[in-house]
């Protein structure tokens, strides 16, 4: 069995830095569920009832696959609405709405390096040990660009640390960037499954492939038998990583 497990970046040598990564991803936000008089409800490790994302971001060219950074918000998988409906038929997850509250246009590149003498940049750099959003949220909201982009949705997926106890077969896998307990019945019935990144079998993985900017994502193609132990962990045997 060939397992894929995939982690947004945020710096990447060479090509990425910090603000290329924040072009990228931008930021999300969800509002406290108690805010609402709402309690969060969970069936089998996935949120059922979610507010809708709130998301931050440069607006010009949003890509199909980006994954914000989050403040009181668990990381996971942005997606266009063409990869949603490559997604559809995966067992076990859910699309949550998402709400594109500041859309930005700011021109960048990958490997461009310019924006080490922007003023603004440089007065984050002073701030962001106290607020890493700052940068993002001086710049003001573009209608218009909401009215370009396509409809964006969260990929809610079970959490390995949420579901194992149904998987009393279940065993550690610590091979970066994977770490969770895992079992082949537990990825057989959850394709797509959180474990210390975005973990999804060969299958799911084809799927969307294609959407995915290795810039800002990297990827661990690995297998296991899910019987071989090396010292307290099974075994992995890694294809590919880049």
């Amino acid at each position: 069995m060939i397992l894929c497990s995939i982690v947004a970046i945020y710096e990447k040598q060479e090509r990425v830095a910090e603000y290329h990564a924040k072009m990228f991803h931008g930021m999300a936000f969800r509002p406290s569920l108690e805010d609402f008089g709402l309690d969060q409800i969970h069936q089998e490790g996935t949120p059922q009832y979610h507010l809708p994302l709130q998301v931050v971001r440069e607006g010009s060219a949003i890509p199909d696959i980006f994954c914000p950074q989050g403040i009181a918000y668990d990381q996971g998988l942005i997606v266009a609405e063409k990869v949603k409906q490559q997604l559809e038929e995966v067992p076990n997850i859910s699309f949550g709405a998402v709400n594109f509250v500041r859309l930005f246009e700011r021109e960048w590149e990958v490997g461009n390096f310019d924006f080490v003498s922007d003023p603004l940049w440089n007065k984050y750099l002073e701030l962001r040990y106290k607020d890493e959003h700052w940068f993002l949220m001086q710049h003001p909201d573009d209608w218009d660009l909401r009215l370009d982009n396509d409809r964006f949705f969260e990929v809610l997926v079970p959490n390995a640390s949420q579901i194992e106890n149904r998987y009393p077969d279940a065993e550690l896998i610590r091979s970066t960037p994977v770490f969770g307990n895992l079992s082949e019945r537990m990825v057989q019935e959850n394709p797509l499954i959180e474990a210390g990144g975005c973990l999804m079998t060969e299958d799911v993985f084809k799927r969307i492939e294609a959407f995915f900017d290795w810039d800002f994502f990297t990827l661990c193609r690995f297998e296991t038998d899910f019987k071989t132990k090396f010292g307290d962990s099974l075994k992995v045997k890694v294809i590919e990583r880049y």
